[in-house]
């Protein structure tokens, strides 16, 4: 089974050092000790730069800069491999407009894949605008993937801090 819960709360990531911030903490070694990462419409190692070059570029270095979530699974349920096709298939949904990345983190008995997305759009520089009907539009994709991987779904509040 499959839970996703989308990582916010007033305020968060709308400082300067936040892309930086998140995409170190995800890349940290120890967590990703098979070193499953990747991105789509960026490069995961380089990241950080490209995302806040890309905002800079459409002078939107402002305000909220990213979208994080989490997709977290049972011990076992897939193995690495799948897990990063999986990942990657998770990531498709907004590459064709935004720069993400994911990496998968192994430092707990359940694999879980981090996702983090650019707000700014790579093609005209219009921000992310993260409403419901997106985010539902998401959930089903995210929901078709699972079922097409052979296993289920759930949809977990969103964690509000």
């Amino acid at each position: 089974m499959a839970v996703f819960r989308v990582i916010h709360e007033a305020g968060k990531y709308q400082d300067e050092a936040t892309r930086d911030t998140v995409l170190q903490y995800i890349g940290q070694p120890q967590k990703i000790q098979h070193g499953l990462v990747g991105g789509l419409a960026v490069n995961f190692e380089t990241a950080a730069l490209e995302i806040n070059r890309l905002a800079r570029c459409f002078g939107q270095n402002h305000g909220i800069r990213l979208r994080h979530w989490i997709i977290s699974l049972y011990p076992n349920e897939l193995k690495l491999p799948e897990i990063e096709a999986f990942a990657r298939q998770a990531c498709a949904f907004y590459a064709g407009k935004y720069q993400i990345v994911y990496a998968v983190h192994e430092d707990v008995p359940h694999p879980h894949i981090h996702f983090v997305m650019n707000y700014i759009s790579y093609l005209d520089g219009s921000r992310y605008r993260g409403d419901k009907q997106d985010y539902w539009a998401y959930i089903k994709e995210f929901g078709d993937v699972t079922l097409v991987k052979g296993f289920c779904a759930i949809l977990a509040a969103d964690i509000l801090r």
